[in-house]
C-alpha cells in the first residue's frame, strides 16, 4: 500500500477529506427541502473538485493511485445511504414488485391496483402515496426493468432494493472508470482525465447517492466507445443498444455514428444495434404496451417543465403574444428543431475521426439539453463523461453550478427560482465561450489536451 501514498501530500488528504466529508453530509444529512444545507457541503466539496480538474492536473498524475482509490471510496460511502433527493426509488420499487409478481408495469396505471382493491404482493397505499408520477405510466425502458425486477426480488423492503441497486450502479461505476482510462489512452490523452468523471461531485451524488441510472447509460456507453475505437463492429452495436435500453437518449447518436463509419460498415452495424434493441424490448411489444410507453413519453414533451433554458425563454414569449403557456406546442417543436440539428451536425463528422465523433457527441447532447423543458441536474452527467474525451470542460462547470435548481424545492415549496435559473445558464454559457476562444488561439496540435 506504500506506493500509493509515497507521493501524497498534506493538500491531498486535505482535499480526501473535504470531499469525504462532502458525501456523507449530501448522502447522509440533508433533506430536497434545504438548499441551504446542500450548499453547505456541496460547495467546499464543488471547489475541491474545480482545484483538482483545472489547476491540479500534476497532483492528479503523480498521485493517481491515491486520487483513484479516493473516487472508489467516496461511492462506497454513498453506497450505504437511502436516495435524499430524489424519491425515483419507489416507482423503481413499484415496477420492480409488478415484475416479481408477473405483470408489466406498463399494463395499467398505479392507481389501477389501489383504486380497485386488487391485492398485489408488496403494492400498498403506502407506496402509492410516495410514488412522485402515479398518473403516468412508466417511461423506464427494458435494461432497467431488469434491475427493477431483480432488485425486488432480493430485497424485502425499499431500503433493502435501493441498496441492491446501489450494488448494481456501484459495479457499473468501476466498470466505467477503467473503459474510460482504457479509452484515454487509445486516444493518447492524459489518463488523468478519468477523475473529471470520477471525481465529480454530480456523477457521485446523482449515482450513488440519490440512485439515477444515467451511471447504467453511462457505462454502456463507454463500452460502445471502447468497442468502436477498437473495430469490434458487432460488439459496439449490442453495447449502445444496451445504453438505449437504459435510457432512450442515446438514440439520438446513430446519425453521428453512421456517418463516422463508412456506407459498407453502417448497415451492417445498424442490422446489428435494431436487433440487439428488438430483442431487449420483446416484453414492450405488444400493441397496449407500446401506446401506454409512448402515451408516458408524449405527456413528457407536453407537460413536464423543469430548469430549462431556450425553452422558457420561447414559453415566456408565447404567453405575452397569446396569453396562455404553449407547452403542447414548444415541446414537441422543440424536439423536432433538436432532432433536425442534431442530424445536420453529424454531417461534419469526418469518416474514422474519432475525436470528431466524440465531440459531435457531447455538442448534440447538450443541444438537446438546450432545447428540453425539463433539464434535472442528473441529465448532465453524460456530458460530464463525453468531455473526458474531448477539448471542452464546460459540462464539468455545468455540473457544479446546476446545483442551484435545487433552490426550486427550498422550504419544501416547489417553485422555480427563475434568477437562479439564468444565472446557472449564463456561468455555462460564457465559460463555454471563453473556452471556445481559448482553445481557438491555441496551435491546433495542443487543443485537444
Amino acid at each position: 500500500m506504500n506506493f500509493i501514498f509515497r507521493h501524497t501530500k498534506l493538500k491531498d488528504w486535505l482535499i480526501a477529506l473535504v470531499m469525504i466529508l462532502g458525501v456523507y453530509g449530501l448522502c447522509f444529512e440533508v433533506s430536497q427541502a434545504s438548499f441551504l444545507s446542500i450548499l453547505l457541503y456541496w460547495v467546499p466539496f464543488g471547489l475541491a473538485y474545480a482545484w483538482l480538474v483545472f489547476f491540479g492536473r500534476r497532483n492528479l498524475e503523480t498521485n493517481f493511485c491515491f486520487y483513484l482509490l479516493l473516487a472508489f471510496s467516496l461511492k462506497v460511502i454513498a453506497l450505504f445511504s437511502f436516495p435524499l433527493l430524489s424519491d425515483d426509488i419507489y416507482r423503481f420499487y413499484w415496477d420492480g414488485l409488478l415484475w416479481t409478481n408477473g405483470i408489466n408495469p406498463l399494463e395499467q396505471l398505479p392507481a389501477f391496483y389501489i383504486q380497485n382493491g386488487i391485492s398485489v404482493n408488496g403494492l400498498t397505499p403506502q407506496l402509492y402515496s410516495e410514488l412522485n408520477s402515479p398518473e403516468y405510466f412508466t417511461i423506464y425502458p427494458p435494461v432497467l426493468q431488469s434491475f427493477f425486477a431483480f432488485a425486488a426480488s432480493l430485497g424485502n423492503s425499499v431500503e433493502d432494493v435501493a441498496l441492491i441497486m446501489k450494488t448494481i450502479l456501484l459495479i457499473l461505476e468501476i466498470g466505467t472508470i477503467f473503459l474510460v482510462i482504457g479509452i484515454l489512452r487509445m486516444l493518447k490523452l492524459s489518463v488523468s482525465r478519468v477523475f473529471w468523471y470520477a471525481l465529480n461531485p454530480l456523477v457521485i451524488i446523482e449515482i450513488m447517492g440519490n440512485l439515477h441510472f444515467e451511471g447504467a447509460m453511462v457505462f454502456f456507453m463507454a463500452l460502445f466507445i471502447w468497442l468502436i475505437l477498437k473495430m469490434k463492429w458487432m460488439g459496439s452495436a449490442l453495447a449502445l443498444a444496451f445504453s438505449v435500453g437504459s435510457k432512450l437518449l442515446p438514440l439520438m447518436f446513430i446519425p453521428a455514428i453512421l456517418k463516422y463509419l463508412d456506407w459498407k460498415r453502417g448497415w451492417k452495424w445498424m442490422l446489428i444495434f435494431c436487433l440487439g434493441f428488438l430483442v431487449l424490448i420483446i416484453p414492450f411489444l405488444d400493441g397496449g404496451l407500446i401506446q401506454n410507453f409512448g402515451q408516458s413519453f408524449d405527456l413528457y414533451f407536453r407537460k413536464f417543465e423543469f430548469n430549462a433554458s431556450l425553452y422558457y425563454l420561447l414559453r415566456e414569449i408565447g404567453i405575452w403574444v397569446t396569453g396562455y403557456n404553449q407547452i403542447a406546442i414548444l415541446g414537441p417543436s422543440l424536439a423536432i428543431l433538436t432532432t433536425i440539428s442534431i442530424a445536420l451536425l453529424a454531417l461534419k463528422i469526418k469518416k474514422g475521426d474519432e475525436r470528431s465523433l466524440l465531440e459531435i457527441l457531447l455538442i448534440s447532447f447538450c443541444i438537446y439539453l438546450l432545447g428540453s423543458a425539463t433539464v434535472h441536474p442528473w441529465y448532465i452527467i453524460l456530458p460530464v463523461f463525453l468531455s473526458v474525451f474531448t477539448r471542452f470542460q464546460f459540462p464539468l462547470v455545468w455540473s457544479l453550478v446546476v446545483v442551484l435548481s435545487y433552490a426550486h424545492y427550498w422550504d419544501g415549496v416547489y417553485e422555480e427560482k427563475y434568477l437562479l435559473i439564468f444565472l446557472e445558464y449564463c456561468i455555462v454559457l460564457f465559460y463555454f465561450l471563453f473556452e471556445h476562444l481559448k482553445k481557438e488561439r491555441l496551435p491546433k496540435k495542443y487543443s485537444a489536451d
